[in-house]
């Protein structure tokens, strides 16, 4: 705690980043809560279910080139701030779509907020970057998990609660959350690029624009795995969430189906979800701590005993799942959310602070961009594959062990593949 309030006591412009940052969460989940019922009860299937994580994620592996060439070359500050204006517009608009039952309307909103929102996501990373040492850059990191976890705990037990109102309640509360991040974000700073454009970043007309998009936003993407592939420890890193995300797809969609029974709160769907999602971001905002503080054996200044780490937290996370995934009463559920959540919060810290350290300047944004695109991409589309096999009539419990096996053998082969050449940390730091 002490530490805690010594960052941001000391570096007042990342206190106001992580102001913003924790509103926004808040109301985030708030939201998801009430489009999960709206799917729940006027969908069809797990399918409709699934689309639901599809829509909130599927967009940030889609423009998450772009949305990397905007975090290395646009102030930031102004990128996050137009972006929760934007989010906020868009949730407003989600309340009539909700009065009237509309769902398409709804999930055409969440596809475009959550599109607007993986256009600023690595801005954030970028911004944190810029606003804090390199030798706190570990703590900053844990405490944004921490935030995260905090909020998405209370989002998610508020949103259980408020959908006894109906989610328009909801959808007005996450909108005022973004009008209030982006009048936080407007008293931060001015975060420009260091580096003056090249003269390829300064062609005219908006056909000069698309081609600088195209170039160095999509195709940037292989450029940006090169870049990992060539550190073993940022590789591992980089395909960190996206293995936990792979594992944890099917029990994602048990505990949808299935979280009245394993809460042991009867036919109170929402509750039972609510609580699951609860228990869960309680448990991310422990295990960042528990991973920092766990004495491993050094790997050098940058690493800080990443591999260690990195492994420790993956395993509880599997252990977890595979708990959730064969309990066969409710208590053991609820504990097995909590301790996926201990291994996913410990998970995010550990890899987010190696992409963070270990990358070079010029590539941070796009490879937080590609961070982002491998985890989104991999836990929309094996959703949507878990949920259509369940339609097909198989067990959802049986999904989720599959799906948790193959998550399993992806965080075994990424941990496993060498460097390809010798490739210095960018930044560097002792823990």
């Amino acid at each position: 705690m002490r530490t805690t309030w010594t960052l941001l006591r000391d570096h007042p412009p990342f206190r106001t980043l992580w102001a913003a940052e924790t509103v926004s969460m808040l109301g985030d989940w708030l939201s998801f809560v009430a489009v999960s019922l709206l799917a729940l009860t006027h969908g069809e299937g797990a399918v409709a279910l699934a689309t639901v994580l599809a829509l909130h994620t599927l967009p940030h592996a889609l423009v998450s080139p772009l949305a990397g060439l905007l975090a290395d070359r646009v102030d930031s500050r102004t990128l996050t701030r137009a972006g929760v204006l934007g989010e906020a517009a868009l949730t407003a608009l989600m309340i009539p779509a909700a009065a009237t039952g509309s769902l398409l309307t709804v999930q055409a909103l969440v596809l475009a907020r959550a599109t607007l929102s993986a256009l600023v996501y690595p801005a954030w990373s970028v911004a944190l970057r810029a606003l804090v040492p390199p030798a706190v850059l570990a703590q900053a990191n844990a405490l944004s998990a921490g935030t995260w976890s905090v909020m998405f705990t209370v989002g998610m037990a508020l949103g259980g609660v408020v959908s006894v109102w109906g989610p328009e309640v909801a959808f007005g509360a996450d909108a005022l959350t973004f009008v209030a991040a982006a009048w936080l974000l407007g008293r931060l700073p001015a975060l420009p690029r260091r580096e003056p454009p090249a003269p390829s970043e300064t062609r005219p007309g908006w056909r000069g624009a698309v081609a600088l998009a195209w170039r160095d936003g999509v195709g940037a993407l292989p450029g940006a795995l090169r870049h990992a592939r060539a550190d073993a420890q940022l590789f591992a890193a980089t395909t960190a969430k996206a293995g936990v995300s792979l594992a944890g797809a099917g029990v994602w969609l048990l505990i949808h189906l299935e979280g009245a029974w394993l809460t042991g709160v009867g036919g109170a769907l929402g509750l039972g979800i609510g609580l699951l999602h609860a228990l869960r971001g309680l448990g991310t905002g422990v295990g960042p701590a528990l991973a920092l503080a766990w004495p491993v054996r050094d790997e050098g200044p940058s690493s800080w005993g990443h591999t260690a780490r990195l492994r420790w937290s993956q395993g509880v996370a599997v252990v977890g799942l595979a708990v959730v995934a064969v309990a066969p009463v409710p208590l053991l559920g609820l504990v097995g959310v909590f301790v996926w959540g201990l291994g996913t919060g410990a998970n995010w810290t550990v890899s987010s602070t190696t992409i963070q350290l270990r990358s070079p300047g010029a590539w941070l944004g796009r490879l937080s961009a590609l961070d982002g695109a491998l985890r989104t991409a991999t836990l929309s589309g094996a959703a949507l594959l878990a949920a259509a096999v369940v339609d097909l009539g198989a067990p959802p419990r049986a999904v989720a062990l599959a799906t948790l096996g193959c998550g399993v053998g992806a965080l075994v082969w990424s941990g496993r593949t060498p460097a390809a050449r010798a490739y210095p940390s960018a930044r560097t730091t002792a823990l």
